[in-house]
């Protein structure tokens, strides 16, 4: 009995033994595959766009000189809406600066009528007002959306 408990044991680490290489070798299998699928799907370049899978063309060719030009078009285009982009997102951000200023005055102000009226409270109980009849606590102000440029005029154009 205690050497067939024995041999289940022996089996049992050699069970686990070979599911750790399993696991192992599937993460390497993953690896491989990932590196062989970047390598097969890579960009294509200027170069290998004009000369389609690596023969030779006549460089002075009409269809050879159209792609050229629709190459260097896509480039510009590509240079214009990156510009366009970092444009977009400096004026995002100077947006949200102010949004943040206007957001800080409205505390200031909020924390300032909060004291008048916490004062204004002191008195009246002072007075001998009932709590009921005191005023109410102010409410916090909303916080102010982020405004675009373009966001303002396009709403002015609407209501024209």
């Amino acid at each position: 009995m205690h050497c067939a408990k024995l041999h289940i044991q022996v089996r049992d680490g050699i069970i686990k033994t070979e599911q750790a290489q399993i696991v192992l070798q599937n993460l390497h299998i993953g690896k491989l595959q990932q590196s062989l699928k970047f390598k097969e799907q890579k960009k294509e370049t200027e170069h290998t766009k004009l000369f389609p899978g690596g023969k030779g063309r006549h460089l002075t060719g009409q269809d050879f000189m159209e792609a050229v030009e629709r190459s260097e078009e896509a480039q510009v285009a590509k240079a214009t809406a990156q510009k366009k982009r970092k444009d977009c997102t400096a004026k995002k951000k100077a947006a949200k600066v102010k949004a943040e200023e206007r957001w800080k005055k409205l505390l200031d102000q909020h924390a300032l009528t909060v004291t008048n009226w916490e004062i204004e409270c002191k008195q009246l109980t002072e007075e001998g007002v009932p709590k009921s009849h005191l005023p109410k606590k102010p409410l916090c102000p909303k916080k102010p959306e982020i405004e675009l440029e373009s966001e303002r005029s396009e709403s002015d154009n609407e209501e024209d």
